[in-house]
């Protein structure tokens, strides 16, 4: 799956006072703009929630999917007014009777659209049928 999202200024300022990160560097233009990155960045709690979000619309899609791990490095920040690409690959599936379903390998990327790295992510999901719903 492969997917645009957006970091404008008020979403990371928002989510970063929603999440409690006080980091100036989310908050406060002059204090970013003094930094070595020059602009407010987006919260790494901010852009792992986004890519969190992502994933799970997407294997949810056709399936009943739930999270078992994820693993998030942090490679470049994310500048606010940013459009950046996210995308998650299946790189390996392995049955799991004793769970009904499948263990799901992901690889995630969160980049600028040209290659350059903000984000790699890797995740286990396990994915089934939805569960009988009864009255």
């Amino acid at each position: 799956m492969s997917t645009i999202l957006s970091f404008d200024e008020g979403s990371v300022r928002d989510i970063a006072t929603l999440i409690g990160d006080t980091n100036p560097l989310h908050h406060d233009a002059a204090v970013a703009k003094a930094s070595r990155f020059g602009h407010l960045i987006a919260s790494g709690g901010h852009c792992a929630a986004m890519m969190l979000g992502g994933l799970a619309g997407w294997l949810t899609e056709r399936d009943a999917a739930v999270g078992l791990d994820f693993a998030f490095w942090f490679r470049k920040a994310v500048p606010a007014g940013c459009r950046a690409r996210l995308t998650w690959r299946i790189v390996a599936i392995q049955p799991k009777d004793s769970l009904k379903g499948h263990l799901l390998t992901l690889e995630g990327v969160l980049d600028d659209g040209e290659g350059d790295r903000f984000i790699t992510a890797s995740s286990t999901a396990l994915a089934g049928p939805p569960p009988a719903v009864t009255r």
